[in-house]
């Protein structure tokens, strides 16, 4: 095994016969090497990302991209979420989140700013 997943060897007297030896093979390699094939454990998982690429549904999901990777620059940028300070995964997901509440508050606040101020209202006795 090697990496995240495994690795085949064939010998050329393995290939021999095959019908999809020229397909295999291709015209680099001498028939006399051996074939080594490697497959990924997340070459599943790869395949169903792959088919995913290719619906509307994909696409419509794809004009979203923007708005989340300008969050996650300013994340990044001004919010120090490049790096966690503490060590361990719930220390972590603190830091992450703390972050993103900032940013958000951050945003309300501009929301605020920007909403015309209407005048308070004045009771008369």
């Amino acid at each position: 095994m090697c990496g995240e997943g495994r690795s085949f060897r064939f010998t050329p007297a393995q290939c021999k016969g095959c019908p999809l030896f020229a397909q295999c093979r291709g015209d680099e390699a001498p028939a006399s090497h051996m074939r080594q094939v490697f497959i990924s454990d997340h070459r599943s998982a790869l395949a169903k990302a792959r088919t995913y690429a290719q619906t509307p549904q994909f696409r419509e999901d794809l004009k979203l991209r923007s708005t989340i990777e300008r969050i996650i620059a300013n994340l990044v940028r001004y919010h120090g979420a490049r790096r966690g300070r503490r060590r361990g995964r719930v220390m972590c997901d603190y830091q992450a989140k703390m972050c993103a509440t900032a940013f958000n508050l951050r945003q309300w606040i501009r929301r605020l700013e920007r909403q015309p101020q209407t005048p308070p209202a004045v009771s008369t006795p």
